[in-house]
Protein backbone atom coordinates (compact mmCIF):
# COMPACT_ATOMS: atom_id res chain seq x y z
CA UNK A 1 0.00 0.00 0.00
CA UNK A 2 1.62 3.48 -0.77
CA UNK A 3 2.07 6.36 1.50
CA UNK A 4 -1.02 8.10 -0.42
CA UNK A 5 -3.28 5.27 0.23
CA UNK A 6 -2.11 4.72 3.73
CA UNK A 7 -3.29 8.81 4.30
CA UNK A 8 -6.97 7.76 3.51
CA UNK A 9 -6.69 5.52 7.02
CA UNK A 10 -7.66 6.44 10.36
CA UNK A 11 -6.58 4.50 13.17
CA UNK A 12 -9.49 3.79 15.42
CA UNK A 13 -7.92 1.11 18.20
CA UNK A 14 -5.46 -1.89 18.23
CA UNK A 15 -5.25 -5.42 18.86
CA UNK A 16 -4.94 -5.82 22.42
CA UNK A 17 -4.82 -9.34 22.94
CA UNK A 18 -6.08 -12.70 21.39
CA UNK A 19 -9.28 -14.48 22.86
CA UNK A 20 -9.16 -18.26 22.81
CA UNK A 21 -7.33 -20.95 20.39
CA UNK A 22 -9.48 -20.28 17.04
CA UNK A 23 -7.70 -17.30 15.75
CA UNK A 24 -9.86 -14.03 17.38
CA UNK A 25 -8.13 -11.10 18.82
CA UNK A 26 -9.12 -8.30 21.04
CA UNK A 27 -9.93 -5.00 19.42
CA UNK A 28 -9.65 -2.38 21.92
CA UNK A 29 -11.19 1.21 20.31
CA UNK A 30 -9.66 4.38 20.75
CA UNK A 31 -12.45 6.42 18.76
CA UNK A 32 -15.53 7.33 20.02
CA UNK A 33 -16.95 6.17 16.73
CA UNK A 34 -17.08 2.71 17.75
CA UNK A 35 -20.20 2.08 15.30
CA UNK A 36 -17.74 2.21 12.45
CA UNK A 37 -15.99 -1.60 13.70
CA UNK A 38 -19.42 -2.80 13.75
CA UNK A 39 -20.27 -1.96 9.46
CA UNK A 40 -16.55 -2.19 8.11
CA UNK A 41 -15.60 -5.44 6.00
CA UNK A 42 -12.44 -4.98 6.28
CA UNK A 43 -9.59 -3.77 8.63
CA UNK A 44 -6.06 -2.29 8.14
CA UNK A 45 -3.39 -3.53 10.17
CA UNK A 46 0.33 -2.08 11.36
CA UNK A 47 2.68 -3.44 13.59
CA UNK A 48 4.84 0.12 12.82
CA UNK A 49 2.36 2.73 11.70
CA UNK A 50 4.10 2.71 8.50
CA UNK A 51 3.82 -0.80 6.73
CA UNK A 52 0.04 -1.62 6.24
CA UNK A 53 -1.79 -4.78 5.31
CA UNK A 54 -5.77 -5.35 5.25
CA UNK A 55 -7.48 -7.92 6.54
CA UNK A 56 -11.42 -9.34 5.42
CA UNK A 57 -12.91 -9.18 8.43
CA UNK A 58 -15.30 -12.40 8.82
CA UNK A 59 -16.96 -11.45 12.30
CA UNK A 60 -17.12 -8.87 14.93
CA UNK A 61 -18.73 -8.21 18.02
CA UNK A 62 -18.84 -5.99 21.11
CA UNK A 63 -17.52 -7.79 24.04
CA UNK A 64 -17.37 -5.63 27.39
CA UNK A 65 -15.21 -2.43 26.52
CA UNK A 66 -13.53 -3.99 23.60
CA UNK A 67 -15.11 -5.83 20.18
CA UNK A 68 -14.08 -9.31 19.45
CA UNK A 69 -13.00 -10.14 15.89
CA UNK A 70 -11.96 -12.60 13.70
CA UNK A 71 -10.06 -12.04 10.55
CA UNK A 72 -10.21 -14.17 7.30
CA UNK A 73 -7.20 -16.23 7.39
CA UNK A 74 -5.96 -15.97 11.32
CA UNK A 75 -7.43 -19.70 12.05
CA UNK A 76 -5.39 -20.20 15.45
CA UNK A 77 -3.92 -18.22 18.11
CA UNK A 78 -0.46 -18.53 16.63
CA UNK A 79 -1.71 -16.36 14.22
CA UNK A 80 -3.05 -14.14 16.19
CA UNK A 81 -0.44 -13.48 18.03
CA UNK A 82 1.40 -12.11 15.50
CA UNK A 83 -0.47 -9.37 15.03
CA UNK A 84 -1.26 -8.56 18.82
CA UNK A 85 -0.55 -5.07 19.49
CA UNK A 86 -1.08 -4.22 15.93
CA UNK A 87 -2.48 -0.24 15.32
CA UNK A 88 -5.99 -0.97 13.76
CA UNK A 89 -7.13 1.74 11.02
CA UNK A 90 -10.60 1.84 8.83
CA UNK A 91 -10.68 3.82 5.57
CA UNK A 92 -11.85 7.14 5.45
CA UNK A 93 -15.22 6.10 3.78
CA UNK A 94 -16.36 4.14 6.66
CA UNK A 95 -16.27 7.37 9.09
CA UNK A 96 -19.58 9.40 9.69
CA UNK A 97 -19.70 12.85 7.45
CA UNK A 98 -18.26 15.73 9.77
CA UNK A 99 -19.95 18.09 11.18
CA UNK A 100 -20.15 21.57 10.36
CA UNK A 101 -16.95 23.27 10.83
CA UNK A 102 -15.30 19.38 11.73
CA UNK A 103 -12.36 18.09 9.99
CA UNK A 104 -10.84 14.71 10.71
CA UNK A 105 -7.17 15.09 11.29
CA UNK A 106 -6.36 12.42 8.57
CA UNK A 107 -7.39 15.40 6.18
CA UNK A 108 -4.66 17.67 7.77
CA UNK A 109 -2.16 15.25 9.10
CA UNK A 110 1.22 16.88 7.56
CA UNK A 111 -0.71 19.86 6.28
CA UNK A 112 1.23 23.03 5.83
CA UNK A 113 1.51 25.64 7.74
CA UNK A 114 1.84 29.53 6.85
CA UNK A 115 1.31 32.96 8.21
CA UNK A 116 -1.80 35.32 6.66
CA UNK A 117 1.09 36.18 4.21
CA UNK A 118 1.25 33.09 2.49
CA UNK A 119 5.07 32.48 4.10
CA UNK A 120 5.78 28.78 5.10
CA UNK A 121 5.85 28.34 8.87
CA UNK A 122 6.41 24.62 9.04
CA UNK A 123 4.22 21.46 8.95
CA UNK A 124 1.24 20.32 11.45
CA UNK A 125 2.31 17.20 13.44
CA UNK A 126 0.34 16.49 16.01
CA UNK A 127 -2.31 17.83 18.47
CA UNK A 128 -3.94 17.61 21.31
CA UNK A 129 -6.87 17.50 22.98
CA UNK A 130 -7.80 20.16 25.67
CA UNK A 131 -10.81 20.97 27.04
CA UNK A 132 -12.61 23.58 24.58
CA UNK A 133 -10.25 23.84 21.67
CA UNK A 134 -7.25 21.96 20.62
CA UNK A 135 -3.91 22.74 20.16
CA UNK A 136 -1.77 22.14 16.92
CA UNK A 137 2.08 21.12 17.31
CA UNK A 138 3.99 22.50 14.46
CA UNK A 139 7.22 21.88 13.23
CA UNK A 140 8.81 24.74 12.13
CA UNK A 141 10.91 24.99 9.09
CA UNK A 142 14.17 25.34 11.58
CA UNK A 143 13.27 22.06 12.96
CA UNK A 144 11.77 23.43 16.19
CA UNK A 145 8.31 22.82 17.75
CA UNK A 146 5.39 25.85 18.32
CA UNK A 147 2.28 25.24 19.52
CA UNK A 148 -0.96 26.88 18.37
CA UNK A 149 -4.21 27.10 19.93
CA UNK A 150 -7.18 26.00 17.18
CA UNK A 151 -9.07 28.99 17.25
CA UNK A 152 -10.52 31.72 15.05
CA UNK A 153 -8.08 34.31 16.36
CA UNK A 154 -5.24 32.35 16.00
CA UNK A 155 -5.95 29.97 13.23
CA UNK A 156 -7.56 31.81 10.50
CA UNK A 157 -7.98 29.06 7.52
CA UNK A 158 -7.90 25.40 7.22
CA UNK A 159 -7.79 23.72 3.63
CA UNK A 160 -8.47 20.30 4.00
CA UNK A 161 -8.38 19.68 0.37
CA UNK A 162 -4.81 21.75 -0.30
CA UNK A 163 -3.74 20.78 3.41
CA UNK A 164 -2.98 23.95 4.20
CA UNK A 165 -3.59 26.53 7.14
CA UNK A 166 -2.96 29.69 7.75
CA UNK A 167 -2.41 31.45 10.98
CA UNK A 168 -1.46 34.12 12.99
CA UNK A 169 1.60 34.10 13.90
CA UNK A 170 0.70 35.84 17.38
CA UNK A 171 -0.43 32.73 18.48
CA UNK A 172 2.41 30.81 17.98
CA UNK A 173 4.21 29.60 21.68
CA UNK A 174 7.64 27.54 21.67
CA UNK A 175 7.70 24.04 23.34
CA UNK A 176 11.18 25.60 24.92
CA UNK A 177 9.33 27.64 27.04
Amino acid sequence: MSNKDQNKYVKVGYIADIYGFKGYVKLKPVTDNVDILLTTTELCLSSNDEQFRIFPVSEISSYKNMFLVKFEGINDDVQAKLIKKSSVYVHGEYLPVEDNGEIYWYKIDGAKVVDIEGVLIGKLVDYLEVSTEDIFRIELTDGSYSLISNNPDHVKRIDSIEKVITIDTIGLVSEKL
